[in-house]
């Protein structure tokens, strides 16, 4: 432990944990005196602190992370019991002196910050009513572990694996990497899981091979585990469910095609190579291309947000000036691409397929900006998630190995029709 985080530990949180139940209540009603120090202190560390600390997942429930600007944020008030069982927790990740510290003083909830104002992996708990997630199996707590979270693409799988967590009344805590191709934030994410009391975890590998060890970890230890979107190499996970990337990419090459009338230059932007998602796409489209002895690949550039692919796009088109079409295999790569396409006057000049279905991505296709978009259905992963991984859980039989979450062509002629709305908004599910 560095000294930035001794004082985190000895100093900070045992002064936050004075805080008292009557000052939280859905909120801040009111911050009493201990908070104003704690908030004096935060300001004063967040000079030494600069980059986030990990999260750590206590009983199922609640959270804590430590941040420059909130520190310790836990979701819900816990009773004697709960609490013993997080004091012992802290002693494993913190050491004895913090632990004494915290239960001489007590613990209270703290209201939870946004996640753009941490910066940090978001960690979100919902919790069914009832008593079905109990009983003789005990409480279920389930970890839901996507690639992402800021994506509309992470927000709509999330309200999906919401939905299912509320029917069946089970914990459901989703926590994901800040940056999609963070393998290695993933991985200790996974990590903490195996030691956090969940029974299962639904994942969206960020690499195929990288992630193989943390699922066998997991599984070893009697885990259950569903990959979703982005799988591993090795089957080890009690399910898979995805959309048939192949066939997005496919669709996505013949829908550039046909728009770019089975002639030109082309162009592709991938955004992470070694994740399944990406390179079964990558493959799709090459093949529908293939058919096309007219069209010619002259260009591929990765990307992982909205900035680096237009950035990308502007590289792509000064060094290959001919190109005609464009084929963004991702959503950031789609925003990105389609503001290159506004910012230079080039709509109806350069022809844009993209996947996934953001508000950016829907406008620019209404705009005429996107010529198609290949659309997932990231919520009915999340739900299907979430109710695989309890499957699993019970010891009930999956039917399937591989769940195709299907993939859909969606245009400006057909983006009206009702099914297709439900894709686009799972509101109107």
């Amino acid at each position: 432990m560095d000294f930035t985080n001794l004082i985190y530990n000895t100093l900070v949180l045992p002064c936050f944990f004075r805080l008292s139940p009557g000052s939280i209540k859905g909120g801040v009603e009111k911050a009493d005196l201990h908070f104003q120090i704690f908030s004096s202190l935060c300001s004063v560390l967040s000079a030494f602190q600069k980059q986030r600390t990990p999260l750590f997942i206590l009983n199922g429930q609640e959270f804590l992370s430590l941040t420059p600007k909130y520190l310790f944020n836990i979701k819900a008030k816990i009773g004697v019991k709960e609490r013993t069982r997080f004091i012992m927790q802290l002693i494993k990740q913190f050491g004895g002196t913090l632990a004494v510290s915290l239960l001489a003083l007590g613990l209270y909830g703290c209201p939870k910050p946004k996640a753009e104002e941490t910066g940090l992996p978001v960690v979100t708990v919902e919790k069914g009513t009832g008593d079905t997630g109990k009983g003789a199996e005990g409480e279920i707590k389930i970890a839901f572990i996507p690639k992402g979270t800021s994506h509309s693409f992470w927000q709509m799988m999330k309200a999906g694996a919401d939905k299912a967590a509320t029917e069946e009344k089970v914990t459901l805590m989703w926590q994901g990497p800040d940056k999609e191709n963070d393998i290695t934030s993933q991985i200790n994410l996974v990590q903490t899981q195996a030691n956090s009391g969940v029974k299962g975890v639904a994942l969206c590998a960020t690499d195929a091979n990288a992630l193989i060890k943390p699922v066998e970890d997991l599984m070893a230890k009697g885990i259950s585990v569903v990959t979703i979107d982005s799988g591993i190499t090795k089957d080890v996970a009690n399910c898979y469910i995805a959309t048939d990337n192949v066939e997005g990419g496919r669709k996505a090459g013949e829908e550039l095609a046909k728009s770019i009338g089975g002639k030109g230059e082309v162009g592709l932007l991938f955004f992470l190579q070694g994740s399944v998602s990406n390179d079964e796409r990558v493959k799709g489209f090459k093949e529908a291309l293939a058919k096309y002895p007219d069209i010619k690949l002259v260009t591929s550039q990765q990307a992982n947000d909205p900035t680096e692919a237009l950035n990308a796009t502007t590289n792509m088109l000064t060094a290959n000036s001919k190109i005609v079409g464009l084929f963004a295999a991702n959503e950031p790569n789609g925003v990105g691409a389609a503001n290159y396409i506004r910012q230079n006057k080039k709509t109806g000049i350069i022809k844009l397929v993209a996947f996934d279905s953001s508000k950016e991505e829907v406008a620019a296709l209404e705009e005429g900006v996107i010529s198609s978009l290949i659309v997932q259905d990231p919520y009915r992963m999340g739900y299907e998630g979430v109710k695989t991984v309890l499957k699993a859980i019970r010891k009930q039989p999956i039917e399937k190995k591989f769940i195709n979450s299907g993939v859909f062509v969606v245009s400006k002629s057909n983006m009206q029709n009702p099914e297709i709305q439900k894709l686009l908004d799972p509101a109107k599910r």
